[in-house]
């Protein structure tokens, strides 16, 4: 059974260490690739502190968080969170780390599966980037909308209603936004021009210019 779970241990594709009192004492190939370390020997002759930045994203020490992190596995038999590694050239990568307390002859073991999120952590920065210059556009052209001097309202077409209007529209109709919003444009369109607002309906749903 021993060897078993040791063969199961040192193949997974998932990189796994063992902790005890804070120290390294195994870890499998997966987790020497991922740390980009020649050995086993050599990455558990390594303190932990020297495979994370001095502080993590939030501004917190390293040493502090990992001690946090650590109680809470110990406290409630597992605990996930993501964490911010450095590898052994150098380079940092974020991860997701499942901390599971794990007993053995009375002893308190850790097992660590850390899986590299960093792909994921990019696209999530990228989202949030593109989302931050669409509201920037957002906010430059509602501001571009309302100071124009030209009146400008937005019609869905499906209904022949307003659904937006600005201010120099308003004042050249003499309406408020809220009655220009609430009307139908027939009732501020003089009569005689009602043959040419349907015409021009008609002409931006088929996709032309008025």
């Amino acid at each position: 059974s021993e060897l078993l779970f040791r063969q199961l241990f040192e193949a997974s594709a998932e990189a796994m260490f063992l902790l005890e009192d804070g120290l390294m004492i195994d870890c499998n190939l997966a987790a020497i690739n991922l740390m980009r370390c020649q050995s086993k020997e050599a990455l558990l002759a390594i303190h932990l502190s020297q495979i994370s930045p001095e502080f993590q994203p939030d501004g917190r020490s390293s040493l502090e968080k990992a001690s946090d992190m650590i109680a809470m596995a110990i406290a409630q038999l597992n605990h996930r969170f993501e964490w911010v590694y450095r590898r052994l050239d150098g380079e940092d990568f974020w991860a997701e780390v499942l901390l599971t307390r794990i007993e053995i002859d009375n002893r308190q073991i850790l097992r660590a599966i850390v899986r590299d999120i960093t792909e994921k952590k990019q696209l999530e920065a990228d989202r949030a980037a593109a989302l931050a210059e669409l509201q920037d556009k957002e906010s430059l052209y509602r501001n571009i909308f309302e100071t124009i001097n030209d009146g400008i309202i937005i019609v869905n077409l499906a209904t022949g209603r307003v659904v937006a209007t600005n201010p120099a529209y308003c004042r050249i109709h003499g309406y408020s936004a809220e009655e220009i919003l609430t009307l139908n444009p027939t009732e501020w369109i003089h009569p005689d021009s009602h043959p040419l607002f349907a015409q021009f309906i008609e002409t931006i749903k088929a996709g032309e210019r008025f």
